[in-house]
């Protein structure tokens, strides 16, 4: 699976998945639902494929819950709210509220630093982004991926005595 997929379905239809656990992670945003399907998720892990989710914190903790040996989290920042603040309203995408609102959630936010892998502070853009490829490509290699009961026995049944 490449790039964004969205799937839309009715407000009833989303809210009888999450009782059936067919997400991964959800969330409800501005009256709006959004979620993950497990589904997916699971046959991009078995094709041998990186996932990847830009998510919240608590998408955050349903991921490393569901999958802790797989998942590998990192956490980007700006240095200061100072500076998220300024590029939130260089972006003017947002009115003042909106941004007011954006810097209290990362607030929050910074409280759980401690519970991902990696921290990036992104200062400059093209540095933060060989960090985070850096992390994807160590990703693929974690020793938890493998069964290295498996690895180690069969290795050693090829091995000539």
């Amino acid at each position: 699976m490449h790039g964004k997929h969205y799937f839309f379905v009715s407000k009833e239809q989303f809210l009888r998945d999450i009782e059936d656990n067919y997400f991964l992670e959800w969330a409800e945003v501005h009256g709006n639902y959004y979620g993950t399907s497990k589904r997916q998720v699971e046959e991009a892990l078995n094709n041998g494929s990186l996932v990847v989710f830009d998510i919240d914190i608590q998408g955050h903790g349903n991921i490393k819950e569901e999958y802790p040996l797989e998942s590998t989290s990192v956490f980007v920042t700006t240095r200061t709210h100072q500076e998220l603040r300024q590029r939130l309203i260089e972006r003017g995408s947002d009115d003042k509220e909106t941004i007011d609102l954006r810097v209290m959630h990362a607030h929050q936010e910074m409280k759980h630093i401690k519970e991902f892998d990696y921290l990036i502070i992104n200062d400059e853009l093209e540095t933060a982004s060989i960090f985070l490829l850096s992390v994807a490509r160590a990703a693929l290699i974690k020793r938890s991926l493998y069964n290295i009961e498996s690895l180690v026995a069969e290795w050693r049944d090829k091995a000539p005595l």
